[in-house]
């Protein structure tokens, strides 16, 4: 997930353009071309970090975007361009089995275009999505954030809900979950405009088979199925906040939502996480910024926050932790 919790930072004059980079890109899954896996391996070594924080990526402003995006080129450029991003999982190994996220020697991040405009052109992205296997880029060295599992009790049943790329911090809290033997239900519903956009689907089919108490529930609102009533299997647009807090979540999964027995993690579109008022202000420093064709737009009810106040839940704010805790990113 991108955010933008960082500004651009100008070197310092003693230091040459490239002398920054820190990390070298080890692969890159092209899901579609708005939408990448960018995995990288920092030279400082393993990181030390808690599932669900996140670090810096940086690229400088000399580095060619990919085509087709509105950004600002500079050859003789001289600054560092960076963002903060939600540290992703690969959650299983390459044989298929479960890896916790501390354990894997490389970081990954779940990273959408961010296209701009002429009179918005958009900095870091276009950059990142031209990098390849083998180059060069920055990588902060200290993982931040408070949207952890800190407060998860042993057998909670923990829900995750996200669209885009907001489920990119609940895949490392997911495999945690599990490496460390939680006890409770483990439930992940993640909504997208396609189904193309849902890079992770088959890991998380995988992952079902290898653990009954897990179970993950994907959404979309443009298919065919979502936007022409005369198909047969007409759904209708299917929105994360909805599906959860509006009787079908039970039918699909046989799992009840309780405040008593029920934490939440929503991560997304500003208008799914629908944040309290008193927690706009704290909240904006540590928002996303518009993840294109992999977010959904919000249902016009309400969001999920909004929606499961109403059934008795408590959202965080500020100096008052709660049973639901979120975070969010703007269009």
């Amino acid at each position: 997930m991108q955010t933008t919790s960082s500004t651009e930072t100008r070197l310092s004059g003693s230091e040459s353009h490239r002398d920054a980079y820190n990390a070298t890109v080890c692969s890159v899954r092209i899901i579609h071309e708005d939408l990448r896996i960018i995995r990288i391996r920092p030279d400082f070594g393993p990181l030390e970090f808690e599932a669900g924080q996140y670090i810096t990526l940086g690229l400088g402003d000399w580095e060619h975007p990919i085509a087709g995006s509105w950004t600002k080129a500079d050859p003789n450029g001289h600054r560092l361009i960076r963002r903060a991003y939600s540290i992703s999982a690969r959650v299983l190994d390459r044989e298929g089995n479960l890896l916790p996220p501390q354990q894997d020697t490389e970081l990954e991040f779940y990273i959408a275009l961010v296209r701009g405009t002429e009179q918005h052109p958009s900095q870091l992205t276009p950059r990142l999505f031209a990098l390849r296997p083998g180059e060069r880029l920055f990588a902060g060295s200290t993982a931040k954030g408070n949207y952890t599992l800190k407060s998860v009790k042993p057998n909670e049943h923990v829900l995750f809900a996200a669209t885009g790329t907001g489920e990119a911090p609940h895949n490392a809290m997911i495999a945690q979950l599990i490496a460390t033997g939680h006890s409770g239900p483990i439930t992940s519903v993640v909504g997208a405009r396609y189904r193309l956009d849902l890079g992770y689907a088959d890991v998380h089919e995988r992952l079902m088979r290898l653990f009954p108490q897990y179970r993950s529930i994907t959404l979309t609102t443009r298919e065919p199925e979502n936007v022409n009533p005369e198909l047969p299997g007409y759904v209708g647009r299917q929105y994360v906040q909805d599906f959860i807090c509006g009787g079908t979540f039970f039918q699909a999964t046989g799992r009840r939502i309780d405040p008593m027995t029920t934490r939440v993690f929503v991560c997304g579109n500003a208008r799914m996480v629908g944040a309290p008022n008193a927690h706009q202000d704290q909240n904006s420093s540590r928002t996303a910024a518009a993840s294109g064709a992999s977010t959904p737009h919000g249902a016009p009810n309400g969001g999920l926050c909004e929606a499961l106040e109403k059934l008795g839940f408590v959202c965080d704010r500020p100096n008052h932790s709660g049973n639901v805790h979120f975070e969010q990113y703007g269009e």
